[in-house]
Protein backbone atom coordinates (compact mmCIF):
# COMPACT_ATOMS: atom_id res chain seq x y z
CA UNK A 1 0.00 0.00 0.00
CA UNK A 2 2.74 2.43 0.96
CA UNK A 3 5.17 0.87 -1.39
CA UNK A 4 5.40 4.32 -3.95
CA UNK A 5 3.85 6.63 -1.90
CA UNK A 6 5.93 9.22 0.82
CA UNK A 7 5.14 9.74 4.41
CA UNK A 8 4.94 13.03 5.78
CA UNK A 9 7.28 14.32 8.61
CA UNK A 10 5.82 15.62 11.71
CA UNK A 11 7.18 17.59 13.95
CA UNK A 12 5.75 19.89 16.45
CA UNK A 13 2.68 19.36 14.33
CA UNK A 14 4.20 21.53 11.45
CA UNK A 15 4.83 19.49 8.02
CA UNK A 16 8.54 19.25 7.60
CA UNK A 17 9.72 16.66 4.70
CA UNK A 18 8.79 13.57 3.16
CA UNK A 19 10.41 9.87 3.37
CA UNK A 20 9.36 7.37 1.03
CA UNK A 21 10.13 3.51 1.27
CA UNK A 22 14.27 2.98 1.78
CA UNK A 23 14.67 6.79 1.67
CA UNK A 24 17.13 8.31 4.57
CA UNK A 25 15.93 11.58 5.02
CA UNK A 26 17.67 14.39 7.19
CA UNK A 27 15.84 16.98 8.88
CA UNK A 28 17.37 19.90 10.58
CA UNK A 29 15.59 21.29 13.99
CA UNK A 30 16.32 23.57 16.82
CA UNK A 31 17.62 21.53 20.15
CA UNK A 32 15.25 21.17 22.55
CA UNK A 33 11.93 18.18 23.28
CA UNK A 34 10.14 17.44 19.49
CA UNK A 35 7.16 15.30 19.31
CA UNK A 36 7.41 13.40 15.93
CA UNK A 37 4.97 11.74 13.96
CA UNK A 38 4.53 10.23 10.04
CA UNK A 39 1.38 10.88 8.73
CA UNK A 40 -0.02 9.46 5.23
CA UNK A 41 -3.62 10.05 4.34
CA UNK A 42 -5.53 9.43 7.21
CA UNK A 43 -2.82 7.22 8.98
CA UNK A 44 0.17 7.89 10.73
CA UNK A 45 2.50 6.60 13.24
CA UNK A 46 1.98 6.96 17.15
CA UNK A 47 4.05 10.00 18.05
CA UNK A 48 7.54 9.72 19.47
CA UNK A 49 8.89 12.30 21.64
CA UNK A 50 12.76 13.21 21.50
CA UNK A 51 15.13 15.06 23.35
CA UNK A 52 18.32 16.77 21.07
CA UNK A 53 21.01 18.43 22.33
CA UNK A 54 22.90 20.55 20.39
CA UNK A 55 24.86 19.39 17.36
CA UNK A 56 23.41 15.84 17.83
CA UNK A 57 21.69 13.22 15.33
CA UNK A 58 18.83 11.64 15.91
CA UNK A 59 17.72 8.55 14.45
CA UNK A 60 14.46 7.20 13.90
CA UNK A 61 13.32 4.38 11.58
CA UNK A 62 10.03 3.40 10.19
CA UNK A 63 8.10 1.24 8.11
CA UNK A 64 4.49 0.38 7.56
CA UNK A 65 3.08 -2.02 10.50
CA UNK A 66 0.58 -3.96 8.46
CA UNK A 67 1.64 -5.68 5.09
CA UNK A 68 -0.77 -4.87 1.91
CA UNK A 69 -2.99 -7.95 2.65
CA UNK A 70 -3.86 -6.50 5.64
CA UNK A 71 -4.60 -2.85 4.51
CA UNK A 72 -7.85 -3.02 6.00
CA UNK A 73 -6.78 -2.89 9.16
CA UNK A 74 -5.21 0.61 8.88
CA UNK A 75 -9.66 0.96 8.90
CA UNK A 76 -9.74 0.57 12.24
CA UNK A 77 -6.59 1.55 13.66
CA UNK A 78 -5.62 4.56 11.55
CA UNK A 79 -3.07 5.96 14.86
CA UNK A 80 -1.25 2.13 14.53
CA UNK A 81 -0.68 2.15 10.48
CA UNK A 82 3.12 3.36 10.69
CA UNK A 83 5.92 2.08 13.18
CA UNK A 84 8.07 4.87 14.37
CA UNK A 85 10.88 3.89 16.36
CA UNK A 86 14.33 5.83 18.04
CA UNK A 87 17.34 3.69 16.40
CA UNK A 88 20.76 3.80 18.26
CA UNK A 89 22.58 3.60 14.76
CA UNK A 90 22.74 6.86 13.98
CA UNK A 91 23.67 7.73 10.89
CA UNK A 92 26.09 10.82 10.12
CA UNK A 93 24.69 14.20 8.69
CA UNK A 94 24.80 15.96 5.79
Amino acid sequence: MDLFRAYHVIVDRDDVGEVRRGQLRFVDISPGRHEVHLAIDWARSPSVDVDIASGETVRLVCWPKFPGWQSKKALVTPDEWIVLERSEDVASGP
